[in-house]
Order: C-alpha cells, then structure tokens, then sequence
C-alpha cells in the first residue's frame, strides 16, 4: 500500500477484496487504517456456517440432482467436518447452482487470460495448479477463521457489494455482518 501510494502520488488508496480476499482485506484495513481512505468487499465473506451447504442443496433438491444430493448429506452441514476436496466441491457446486451469474474462472478469467497475448496455455495450467495447491494449502486456516479475530471497530468507510442471488457468498449474513460493525460510514449495496 505505502509503494502504491508513492507510485500513484495519491494519499489515498481505497481497497477492494473480494471473496476470500475479502478476509485480508479486512484484517488490512482494520490493522493500517491510516494507509487506506476506504475498503470495498465484493463478494464479503462473512460468518455464515453451513449457510451455502443448505442453499446448495436446496437447490441441488429443486434441480433433482442425485449425485449433489448424496454428496451433501455424506459431508453435512458442519464446516468443520469438511474435507478440502468436499469444500472444493461445494464451492463448485454453488457455483454451477446460480445459473444466471458467470463463473469466474471459465466465464471470465479464462477467456480473457486466452486472448492475452502475454500468456500461454502451459502458464493457465501452472494458474490452475497454483489455484489448487493454495487452496489445499490455506484450507485449514480458512476452515477455523475467526471473524472476531479482525474486531468489529473500523475507522474507514466500509462497502459491502454482493449479489443477492449468490448463493456462495450470500448477502444476507455479509449485511447483518456489516450490521454489526462499527465504521463512520457504511453502505451495503
């Protein structure tokens, strides 16, 4: 942050964090506040244990798919009985269950990392290895992270911004989340 502040001759640097970022991104505004004007969580991971397993097999229900349905009931609702391979997979699965919303990486990382001229295919291979193995790496951080740990007193501007059909990061605990902290303005979108 001090490096883009000096490269962009600006004071002011507002953060964006999305997904699992948005963790970090947390933890950054909260600890350097004086480093960033404002912070925006798109896609604000929040305290919502088994809330995307019951969506996902609501809808996993609603569409009478089998396969998901076994699936979810063997891992549960309980994140932390949850094996990585079975997180991944639920990810997936939420994923593939909002029909009507992109899919990151196939909709829009990988079209626009192929037409790159700066990249070929054996490096989106090493991304999706990469994507894999940090995944199996930070698994078990991510499965006891506690948001208490971040605190609930901001002194930046928090922006929520979440879809209201998504069913992986769903919007309504990131709302009673951002409810819940405290932050001289704050705005849920």
């Amino acid at each position: 942050t001090k490096h883009l502040r000096q490269r962009l001759n600006h004071p002011t640097i507002v953060l964006l964090g999305s997904s699992v970022g948005s963790l970090v991104g947390l933890m950054m505004v909260r600890h350097s506040p004086d480093l960033f004007g404002a912070y925006v969580g798109a896609n604000q991971n929040s305290p919502a244990p088994g809330h995307t397993w019951s969506a996902v097999l609501q809808a996993a229900q609603q569409a009478n798919k089998r396969k998901w349905i076994a699936k979810l009931s063997e891992m549960g609702p309980d994140p932390d009985q949850w094996s990585v391979e079975q997180y991944d997979n639920l990810n997936r699965w939420a994923v593939d269950a909002m029909p009507h919303a992109p899919h990151m990486i196939y909709d829009l990382m990988l079209p626009a990392l192929l037409w790159s001229p700066d990249y070929s295919l054996r490096d989106l291979n090493r991304l999706e290895r990469g994507m894999r193995l940090t995944l199996q790496a930070l698994y078990p951080e991510l499965q006891r992270f506690d948001f208490s740990s971040i605190g609930d007193v901001f002194q930046v501007p928090l922006f929520f911004v979440l879809g209201d059909q998504d069913i992986l990061t769903p919007a309504g605990p990131a709302r009673r989340y951002l409810d819940s902290l405290k932050a001289p303005l704050k705005s849920f979108d």
